[in-house]
């Protein structure tokens, strides 16, 4: 661009933006030599109305875009192509010194790979949506099973004369049958997340939790499935003889 005009457009031409000055009726008055390049202008366009030149500068409401920068005196863009790059297309409102706008500056910046990006990540996310949505999906129908399958068991144990206690590593009881329940003499429910030793007096309650510490350290199967015999202790505190036998359920 020739000497003359504002500061703005000078920095437009410097930092190669595609840019083209127009007057208040949209005509070319001038351009850098990015804009002549990337919309095919020559010298003898100046003067030409900027419209003839719409479908090389993005099409898309380019006439709508500049008459409503000049009426609002507001900056007007939004990211247009050409078919193979993408451009975010701006019209600026060129004022005088005294602020009156004489023109517009059209400018063009190619954003394609911004836009790819954007389309990448878009992509990406929405795969990762999909991947969680089915990993849900999945967890829920193995969490279901697994709470049917629990079901299932716990009704096949209450059928059970014996009574029959689930224990963790740490010796927390996980469930129990009817029949531990009668025995022991506790309502539904209460011995679940309470200690295993309650069940027994010392010294049984502390020879059994170190016998399941020895196991769970060294996975040395001497405990399980033999039988041996133990005091247990109810609710009420009362003893009766047992017989204890372990058994190991791998999940």
């Amino acid at each position: 661009m020739r000497s003359g005009i504002n500061g703005f457009v000078e920095r437009l031409a410097e930092s190669e933006v595609a840019s083209v000055l127009l007057d208040t009726d949209l005509r070319i008055q001038q351009f850098t030599d990015t804009a002549a390049s990337l919309a095919a202008l020559r010298p003898e366009d100046v003067g030409r109305d900027i419209g003839e030149f719409e479908p090389r500068l993005g099409g898309d409401h380019l006439i709508v875009d500049c008459e409503a920068a000049l009426g609002t005196g507001k900056v007007c863009g939004r990211v247009v192509s050409d078919g193979s790059r993408h451009y975010l297309r701006r019209a600026w409102p060129n004022r005088e010194p005294g602020g009156r706008v004489s023109g517009l500056v059209l400018s063009l910046i190619d954003v394609t790979e911004l836009e790819r990006a954007e389309e990448l990540l878009l992509e990406e996310r929405g795969r990762l949506r999909r991947g969680v949505r089915e990993r849900t999906a999945q967890l829920e129908l193995a969490n279901r099973m697994l709470r049917e399958s629990l079901a299932r068991t716990e009704a096949i144990l209450d059928t059970v004369a014996d009574a029959v206690i689930t224990i963790d590593e740490s010796g927390i009881i996980v469930s129990t049958n009817a029949a531990t329940r009668e025995v022991f003499g506790y309502p539904e429910g209460e011995l679940v997340g309470c200690d295993v030793k309650v069940l027994m007096p010392s010294p049984f309650s502390d020879e059994h939790g170190s016998r399941v510490a020895r196991f769970v350290e060294t996975g040395s199967p001497d405990i399980i499935g033999r039988s041996r015999e133990v005091e247990c202790q109810r609710k009420d505190g009362s003893h009766f003889p047992a017989e204890l036998r372990l058994g190991e359920v791998k999940l």
